[in-house]
């Protein structure tokens, strides 16, 4: 997006998913590798909310100042309409909470990508 390039969007965009930011990824297995009852759970982490994909681009795009060029292709085979984390059992058992909000999560990046490039 931000070398001007064009972005495909498969579907028409109304697809939701539960995107989580790293640091809430990373505080979750941390809790896990801590958490002590039992060495044989499944349990997952995210952030446990729903975002549509065209309000992901357009949340990228005001973080960024950018308005990519869009394109909507057939959806792909199999994809599904929504998916996300249930985390109730990693908060019921290490108190596990997602921090991050899409908008503060992409501030984040969009702060370290910034900086990042500026180091070249």
């Amino acid at each position: 997006m931000r070398q001007g390039k064009e972005i495909t969007l498969y579907g028409d965009g109304s697809t939701r998913r539960d995107y989580t930011y790293t640091d809430d990824i990373v505080d979750g297995v941390i809790a896990g590798i801590d958490y002590k009852d039992s060495m044989f759970k499944v349990i997952n982490l995210g952030n446990n909310e729903t975002v549509e994909l065209l309000e992901l681009v357009e949340t990228i795009e005001k973080s960024c100042g950018i308005s990519p060029k869009k394109t909507f292709a057939p959806a792909q085979l199999g994809d599904v309409s929504q998916t996300w984390a249930n985390v109730t059992k990693a908060r019921k058992l290490f108190n596990y909470q997602s921090e991050y909000s899409l908008s503060k999560g992409l501030s984040e990046f969009v702060d370290w990508f910034t900086w990042k490039n500026s180091q070249k």
